[in-house]
Parts: structure tokens; sequence; C-alpha cells
């Protein structure tokens, strides 16, 4: 039997190995102080005894210590019956009210944003509006796994999941003239960091007036796919999701989207 430091310790190492987000052993953390404070085992922790405790937490809190322990009994192979419910989702994460937001399509990004920035910039921008990569994919992305001449990229995802991503032939020559540029690969395949990725989507933000972000720009992309007619399972594999939902919320289709792309595709 494992000691709670042990656990702990070879939970962080779990996580780290499937490039988890650290922050689920941060809220195991908190479970374990609560749960010790009021001398409950965790394997006769009940679903009665959790949501009595998660109660004065907001949505996002409540969902990531359900995350966490549900990551937890993957870790450890626990079977109880909240630990069975929480895999099986009969336990469901909470859905909180999803607020639409309007992102800037490529039409306004081409004529508002691209003028204003450097040469460098714009290829980025380009390359994420075409591949809708996450910031840490972009980031930890090498030359090795760009294949300019087919148009594709080898990406790995959330939990190391490795997908591939396209890009069309005009930004595959802009990448390559950069890197014939930049012969030599540093940090990453553009020599690119956090700090000025994140100074790109300031000037986003102040010329669009519409805060965004590495991740707003995965919304720019999912739904600029699906405005030229690409199906939400192909756009949920290119955006490396494992949910369709997930999917869903990025594209904010309305039920008359739907309605309209059914008898779009019904008439075709």
């Amino acid at each position: 039997m494992l000691t709670r430091k042990k656990a702990l310790l070879k939970f962080e190492q779990y996580l780290e190995q499937r490039n988890l987000s650290q922050v689920y052993l941060v809220y195991i953390k908190l479970l374990f102080k609560h749960l010790n404070e009021n001398k409950i085992n965790l394997f006769d922790l009940t679903e009665q005894q959790l949501f009595s405790f998660l109660a004065k937490y907001s949505i996002n809190t409540k969902n990531l210590y359900l995350k966490a322990l549900k990551k937890y009994s993957i870790c450890f192979n626990i079977r109880t019956p909240l630990a069975v419910a929480l895999l099986n989702k009969d336990i469901k994460l909470i859905r909180p009210d999803v607020k639409i937001r309007e992102y800037p399509n490529e039409s306004e990004l081409s004529n508002k944003v691209i003028p204003k920035l450097k040469e460098k910039e714009r290829i980025i921008l380009d390359f994420l509006i075409a591949t809708g990569l996450r910031k840490s994919e972009l980031l930890s992305l090498h030359r090795s796994g760009i294949d300019l001449d087919r148009c594709i990229a080898k990406v790995d995802g959330k939990g190391r999941k490795q997908r591939i991503v396209v890009f069309p032939k005009p930004v595959s020559e802009e990448v390559k003239a950069l890197f014939n540029r930049e012969k030599q690969e540093k940090e990453n395949a553009f020599n690119y960091t956090y700090g000025r990725l994140r100074g790109l989507c300031k000037k986003i933000t102040q010329e669009t007036k519409v805060r965004m972000s590495p991740h707003s720009l995965r919304h720019v992309f999912a739904v600029s796919l699906r405005r030229r007619g690409l199906d939400v399972v192909s756009i949920s594999h290119l955006l490396g999701h494992s949910n369709l939902e997930t999917t869903r919320i990025y594209l904010n289709e309305t039920n008359e989207q739907i309605v309209a792309n059914y008898n779009a595709v019904m008439k075709g």
C-alpha cells in the first residue's frame, strides 16, 4: 500500500508523462485535505459527500475537482462506486451556460490586422489560422515534424496524442521562406516564444477590438472550415478534440444554422 506522499508523487509523474496539467494534482491535494479533516477515506467517499463538499464552489472549480478525481482513479485503477460513476460518465461535468462570443473572421483579420503586422508575425498568424494549433502545440512543434511539400505537420497534442494538421500551399511557401531565412532551429520550428505570441494576440485585440488569444484563433479556424462546408467530425479531428460536443461549442452553431446546414446537404 502506497503512502499518501508516494501516491501523490506517482500521480504527479502520471500527469507529466501524459502531458496533462499539474493543476489536477493541486485539486487532488485539496480534496485529500478535506477528507483528512472530515475523517473520510477516499475509498468510502460517496457521491453525496463529494457534492456536499463541492457545493460552495463555482462550476469551473467543481469540474476541476471532478476531472482531477477521475484522472486519479484512472492512474490507480480505482473502481469504487464513485470512481466507476465518473469513468462511465454517470456523473457528468457541470456545463455552464455558454456565452457565445463573436470572433473576427478571416476577412476581418486580413483587412484590419495583417497590414499592421511584421512579416514573421503574419506568417505565425497565417499558420495558426490554417492549422488551429494550440499555443503549446505551436511552441513544441519542430521542423522535423513539418512536411512543407505535402503541406502537413505531425503534432503532439493533449495527452501526447499525435495527430496530423493540414495547411494550404500559400502558407507552406511562407513557412519555407521563413525557414530559409532562419536556417537554425532553436526553441522550436518557428523560433517563437510564448511572450511574442502573447504580443501578437495583443496586436490583434487592439485592431479588432475583440479580446483575442491563441485559443481564440482556434475558434476562428473551426468556424472558417465549417462555413466552407467541412463536416464537424473532420473539424474535431483537426482540432484534436476527443469529444464532438467540445467542437460544437467552438462552432457556436445555433439551431437555425444546424437546420440550414441540414437543408443545404439535403438539397445537394
